[in-house]
């Protein structure tokens, strides 16, 4: 017992006589540390030292990049600012308007063609889109019924004139032998009145005899004016009526413009003047023919009819034509380009005017910059091709971009290119 423990209690002796002090695996090994076990220690403090080392090398390349940033900044050049090119406004009294209306091309005269007896077709000349002169040929009808009655009146006439002549005679003699006391005066008024009624059946049958003569004459259709033929209503081989129509023609000489405008409007217009009239893309001289006074009750209008001066043939019944009328607005307003209205919010429009700058130097990406932009809303009163008249946040005087207002933003340093006057036009 007293070798084992001295055993445990001593150094252990190494070969050579040397002693050797116990290990701290040893004195681990003899007495385990309360608390906490060994294993869960460890490997938390290795945890936290990554983080720091990991959080330290994010940092250490942040300050790295951004001083190589810097250094970049440092050396490229500053962007010079944006050229604008500008124009001082006016303020004018009022602006030029154009009032259109809308009305239709009418032909001055347009007829439904017909023959006055009833008779067989037997050639229709002329055909839809024919350009006809006054009296050419445009259908004819079969007239052999109608020459044959001619004649047969004409023989009853020759009779009745042999029958007058022997009446005539006749009356002659009596009236000779009543001056001579030798026949009554019965006889010789008898006389008379034979002769003077076989005078009333001749011209009786002479007048039957015009007449058919007459629609004869009426059996060929003829243009009444020079015209377009518009319509062909039947062919050949067909038994018309009197009255029927054949064809359908309008005047092809002139043309005629009917247009609704208000009633104070038609009160403002003179019959004579002349007065513009867009028609297939042409403007037209027209001049005013009549004012006719009667309101429409639909569209409370009063038609204004025009005769359009020089040549109207192209201009075709029932296109449609525009009455341009000539005014002016007294609203006071700004003329600008078109091109330097932009898109605001909800709706509406804006302009971009330049202000200069003042007190202080600019920002550092505006050096060399003169003036600031400004977008201010306007309200547009009125277009006219490549011109706007507005009105609202701008003022006399004021410097507006008109041009490259896509490359401005509001508040943009920006430098002037030249300056000038707005035109109207």
């Amino acid at each position: 017992m007293s070798n084992r423990s001295t055993r445990h209690g001593r150094a252990h002796e190494r070969p050579g006589g040397k002693v050797a002090e116990p290990s701290s695996s040893d004195s681990n090994r003899g007495a385990r540390p309360r608390g906490r076990p060994p294993g869960l220690l460890v490997p938390g403090l290795v945890t936290a030292a990554c983080i720091v080392v990991v959080v330290g090398a994010a940092g250490a390349m942040a300050v790295v990049a951004e001083g190589r940033a810097g250094q970049d900044r440092a050396s490229q050049p500053t962007v010079p600012p944006l050229l604008v090119d500008a124009r001082p406004i006016a303020r004018s009294d009022g602006f030029p308007v154009q009032r259109r209306f809308l009305g239709a091309v009418e032909a001055p005269r347009r007829s439904s063609l017909s023959f006055e007896v009833a008779a067989e077709v037997i050639e229709v000349v002329s055909d839809e889109g024919d350009v006809v002169a006054r009296g050419d040929l445009l259908a004819r009808l079969d007239t052999q019924r109608l020459r044959s009655r001619l004649a047969e009146v004409r023989a009853e006439a020759g009779e009745i004139e042999a029958n007058l002549a022997l009446a005539e005679s006749t009356a002659a003699r009596t009236r000779a032998a009543f001056e001579r006391d030798t026949v009554s005066r019965q006889r010789l008024d008898e006389a008379n009145q034979a002769a003077a009624a076989l005078r009333a059946a001749l011209a009786r049958v002479e007048a039957s005899a015009r007449v058919l003569e007459v629609d004869i004459q009426k059996s060929r259709m003829r243009a009444p004016f020079d015209a377009r033929v518009v319509h062909r209503f039947l062919d050949e081989g067909v038994v018309v009526q009197p009255g029927q129509a054949i064809l359908e023609v309008v005047e092809s000489a002139g043309a005629e413009v009917r247009v609704g405008v208000p009633v104070a409007v038609a009160s403002g217009v003179e019959v004579g003047v002349v007065l513009g009239v867009e028609a297939s893309g042409v403007i037209h001289d027209a001049r005013v023919t009549a004012i006719v006074a009667d309101v429409a009750s639909s569209t409370r209008t009063a038609d204004i009819i025009l005769r359009v001066e020089g040549d109207a043939r192209r201009l075709f019944p029932g296109t449609s034509a525009t009455l341009v009328l000539d005014g002016f607005n007294e609203s006071p307003s700004f003329a600008l380009p078109r091109a330097c209205l932009v898109e605001s919010a909800r709706g509406l429009w804006a302009v971009y005017v330049l202000t200069p700058l003042v007190g202080g130097e600019p920002a550092e990406a505006e050096v060399g910059a003169t003036h600031r932009v400004v977008a201010r809303q306007v309200e547009v009163l009125h277009l006219a091709g490549d011109t706007a008249f507005v009105a609202g946040g701008v003022a006399d005087g004021d410097l507006v971009a008109i041009s490259g207002t896509h490359r401005l933003i509001n508040g943009l340093g920006v430098r002037l290119w030249r300056a000038g006057a707005v035109s109207d036009d």
